[in-house]
């Protein structure tokens, strides 16, 4: 999976894999982490989202299982 920057004060970049729903994030802090059943419809959401750490906490985090890579 192909991890794209991102503009935000919270992630380093941010990839998807349509295939296994998996959306990938690598946070500021070094940390990296998979997403399981992710909707594609959300890593677009996230792409175009203003704030980037808000959307993360709005719309991801505790919402899907994850596992840190």
């Amino acid at each position: 999976m192909k991890l794209k920057p991102v503009d935000s004060e919270m992630l380093l970049a941010a990839g998807y894999d349509p295939k296994s729903f998996i959306l990938h994030v690598v946070f500021r802090t070094g940390e990296s982490y998979r997403y399981k059943n992710v909707p594609g419809f959300v890593y677009d959401g996230l792409l175009k989202a203003e704030s980037k750490g808000k959307y993360m906490h709005k719309r991801i985090i505790g919402r899907y299982d994850y596992e840190r890579v």
